[in-house]
C-alpha cells in the first residue's frame, strides 16, 4: 500500500516538473523571424513561401526547395520579449542538424542567401540577433 502511494506521489511529481517549463514558455511568448523562400531565379516561375524560425533554434524544414532565401520580418507574442530591428537578425542554412557544415553564407534582410540556380532541399536554419 505504501508503495502505491509513493509511486502515485512520484509519477504526479514527475509529471508536475515536466509541465512547469512548457507553462512557462508559453506565459512568456516566442520571438521569430519570418522568411521568404524562393523556389526559382527566374521572375516568371518564382514562387515564394513563407517560413517562421525561432530565434536561437536550429530548425529543419521540411519540403520545401530553394534558390534563395530573404529576412521578412520578426514576430513576437509576449509582452516581456524585447523586439529586436529586423536589421539585426542574421541567418545561415545548415546541412546538418548539429549545425557544423554551412549551407549558406550568412544573411541579413539587406543580404539575403543566394543558395543555388536550382531549387535545392532547404534543411536545417539558424536565426540570432547580433546586437540590438
Amino acid at each position: 500500500m505504501q508503495f502505491t502511494s509513493f509511486f502515485s506521489a512520484a509519477v504526479a511529481l514527475a509529471t508536475a516538473a515536466t509541465a512547469a517549463p512548457m507553462e512557462a514558455r508559453k506565459a512568456s511568448g516566442l520571438a521569430v523571424v519570418n522568411l521568404v523562400a524562393v523556389t526559382s531565379t527566374d521572375i516568371r516561375y518564382q514562387t515564394m513561401r513563407d517560413i517562421s524560425v525561432e530565434f536561437g533554434k536550429l530548425t529543419y524544414i521540411e519540403n520545401v526547395e530553394v534558390t534563395e532565401i530573404r529576412v521578412k520580418d520578426v514576430t513576437i507574442t509576449g509582452k516581456d520579449i524585447p523586439k529586436p530591428k529586423v536589421d539585426n537578425v542574421v541567418c545561415q542554412r545548415y546541412l546538418n542538424e548539429h549545425g557544423t557544415k554551412a549551407g549558406s553564407e550568412l544573411f541579413t534582410k539587406k543580404t539575403p542567401a543566394l543558395i543555388a540556380t536550382n531549387a535545392i532541399p532547404l534543411n536545417w536554419l539558424l536565426c540570432y540577433v547580433v546586437k540590438n
